[in-house]
């Protein structure tokens, strides 16, 4: 690493909330505290890093890459072309960039990317939010100077556990906390109110949004409040339902609000919202998405159940499951006192410190403060 105040940083990763929000997190957390750093991003055309990235003000070159099909298709014996185009728009842009480190958090973006900024003379350094790490993550690992971990499990899944860390995931910036009266206040509920906040990602899951529609409609507990962001898809729908303790959202721009709310979280399991859980302490019933690469939402959820700061639906189950287990989380004080107190315990609020002390420690160069 050159002695400098002045390091070209790259960050590889997208396709995904999960895999761009740690990045920028990331980022603007190196904007703050070192303004002469340059950031650059690497993504994919037509991924949800297009629009987001540059939102936050950073700057971002796109490349033409697509995730290997799981089958026998053209798509499957176009990709070692796809892949060849992809890793010389990488090139160019990283012999243009000159990075000095390079960060992957996850994507078949990644690996091209980092490829190359490694063959610049980059050190790389591996975000891996998952508990059962990705196809990328293990492509990678042989390149990395570490390797950054939410889950313990993660960390017995690598080929180099020696390299890992656990560090947690970043999440946001503005999800601070603030005290649920606070937090109601901005949302306009009570706050002797048991608050449910229910989140399906930006896009919405249609069965847990049936299976809360159908729970209102079958009567929730008189002293509780449902928050719930349903998504683009069922928005519309949804909105006209008549309660007034449902608040409905398409997207909710305050989570740190909505967090610091709620006194229990109905979720999918994807890692930025399993970070998210960490990082504020909340208890959770994990519904996760069974449509998503290698089943890797079960393995996180199951990470944060095993602990006990978490309850378990399949989806499978879920519209027999659902109505009970909240209703019996709700109505079970012991219980209820019991997950609460121990994703309090579970709470990890030091990854974005512990991942950049880390990346910025060489005996080769000081970091000036």
């Amino acid at each position: 690493m050159k002695q400098t105040d002045s390091l070209n940083i790259l960050f590889a990763g997208g396709g995904t909330g999960g895999h761009v929000y740690p990045a920028i997190a990331l980022a603007e957390e190196i904007r703050c505290k070192y303004p002469g750093f340059k950031i650059l991003f690497i993504g994919a055309k037509n991924k949800i890093e297009e629009k987001i990235v540059p939102n936050h003000g950073f700057k971002l070159e796109l490349i033409e890459v697509r995730g290997l099909s799981r089958k026998l298709n053209l798509e499957l014996l176009k990709f070692p072309f796809m892949l060849l185009k992809a890793m010389i728009q990488a090139r160019k842009i990283c012999n243009d960039f000159k990075p000095d480190i390079a960060i992957g958090t996850g994507g078949y973006v990644s690996y091209p990317a980092i490829k190359a900024a490694k063959r610049e003379g980059s050190k790389v350094y591996l975000i891996e939010p998952n508990s059962l790490p990705g196809k990328t993550t293990n492509q990678l690992e042989s390149s990395a100077e570490k390797i950054f971990v939410q889950f313990e499990d993660a960390k017995k899944r690598l080929k180099y556990p020696e390299k890992s860390i656990i560090s947690g995931n970043p999440v946001r910036a503005n999800l601070s906390h603030l005290s649920k009266e606070e937090a109601c206040k901005k949302l306009g509920i009570d706050a002797n109110m048991t608050v449910v906040l229910v989140l399906g990602g930006s896009q919405g899951a249609a069965s847990i949004n049936n299976c809360v529609e159908n729970w209102i409609l079958h009567g929730v507990p008189a002293n509780t409040v449902i928050v719930r962001q349903t998504g683009t898809k069922d928005y519309q729908s949804l909105k006209k339902v008549n309660h007034k303790n449902v608040l409905t959202f398409e997207y909710i721009e305050d989570m740190a609000a909505a967090y610091s709310a709620a006194d229990i979280v109905v979720a999918r399991a994807g890692a930025t919202t399993i970070a998210e859980l960490l990082f504020t302490g909340k208890p959770s019933i994990l519904i996760p998405s069974p449509y998503v690469a290698e089943n890797h939402q079960y393995y996180n959820a199951k990470s944060l159940v095993d602990t006990g700061a978490a309850l378990l639906i399949e989806e499978k189950e879920l519209e027999n499951k659902f109505e009970s287990t909240i209703n019996g989380l709700l109505e079970n004080t012991v219980e209820f006192e019991k997950i609460k107190k121990t994703a309090e315990s579970a709470v990890k609020k030091d990854a974005l410190k512990m991942i950049l002390a880390e990346i910025f420690k060489t005996e080769k160069a000081e970091i000036r403060k």
